[in-house]
């Protein structure tokens, strides 16, 4: 359905509206004024000031009626559509700096999110350690934390934001060393919908990093979380096992235990198998629409 009419519409009521009660406020209480002053001279002077302080309000509106309209109009006069993502604000050369954006990747219900600079859209962030994500499987769905802090988007968010396939760009700090992070980028991902349990597809041709690539470990796997175990283990439950952590886990995981316990270096704390238990210090995963996008 073509929103723009009603827009138009609702910008002509609007008009009239601030049009009608500034008018009729403003004109009874000038001539008001007008009628108490005495003389000729007086009833003019009187109207005068009447008549400016009129046209001063009437700027005013209409000042503030072209701010709102441009608000809601592009400049050929269609509604003005949400970002899709982080990618987008960025090419119209609005992303000057990181921050928190309003996006809708696919016209649905929008959602704000956190951009950096290149065009990334951050989807997990953890350096301070003061957001717990020991979390049930409805707060991964639904996500949390702040946005400018440590926090988790929500599985349903990132499924609207990597359906069809994106990049991800994976970074951590190594608990052990304070020179450089490790990091790590993938070509084509996909986060499905609650009808798969949020089940993760990665391709890893094209993976580029400084550690091994692993995250193909958990392809097809779906989301697990203490309260909803859906890995690959026939006994125990990995989430339950490694920090009552959210993840797609397998049996258990390579990359990763990145929602593990914040500063714990033992089974359950944040991590990645490499043939031995990698601890981390902190760690970021954004998405990018692929590159093959218009």
């Amino acid at each position: 359905m073509d929103v723009a009419p009603n827009i138009q519409m609702l910008l002509v009521l609007v008009h009239l509206y601030f049009i009608s009660n500034v008018l009729s406020a403003d004109i009874s209480e000038d001539l008001f004024i007008c009628k108490r002053k005495e003389g000729g001279d007086g009833h003019s002077h009187g109207n005068h000031k009447a008549a400016g302080r009129l046209e001063h309000r009437m700027d005013n509106v209409e000042r503030a009626l072209l701010k709102f309209q441009q608000s809601v109009t592009s400049e050929n006069g269609h509604v003005r559509s949400v970002p899709r993502g982080c990618s987008e604000i960025a090419r119209t050369g609005m992303l000057l700096q990181p921050g928190v954006f309003e996006v809708s990747p696919d016209g649905r219900c929008p959602f704000y999110v956190f951009c950096d600079v290149d065009g990334w859209t951050v989807i997990q962030r953890r350096t301070h350690g003061n957001v717990s994500f020991e979390r049930s499987w409805e707060e991964y769905v639904s996500g949390f934390g702040n946005l400018t802090g440590d926090f988790w988007l929500g599985l349903e968010k990132v499924h609207r934001l990597t359906s069809g396939g994106s990049r991800l760009m994976i970074t951590m700090n190594k608990s052990d060393s304070n020179t450089g992070y490790l990091w790590g980028s993938y070509e084509a991902v996909e986060v499905h919908s609650v009808m798969k349990q949020y089940a993760l597809n990665v391709d890893p041709w094209g993976y580029v990093g400084n550690v091994p690539e692993l995250l193909s470990y958990h392809n097809g796997m779906k989301f697990t979380t203490h309260d909803r175990d859906l890995d690959k283990m026939i006994v125990e439950n990995c989430s339950q096992k490694y920090g009552r952590s959210g993840w797609w886990f397998n049996a258990c995981f390579r990359l990763g235990n990145l929602n593990g316990r914040f500063g714990v270096r033992e089974a359950g704390g944040m991590s990645y198998w490499d043939n031995q238990d990698v601890y981390i210090s902190g760690s970021e995963m954004k998405v990018k629409p692929s590159k093959g996008e218009c």
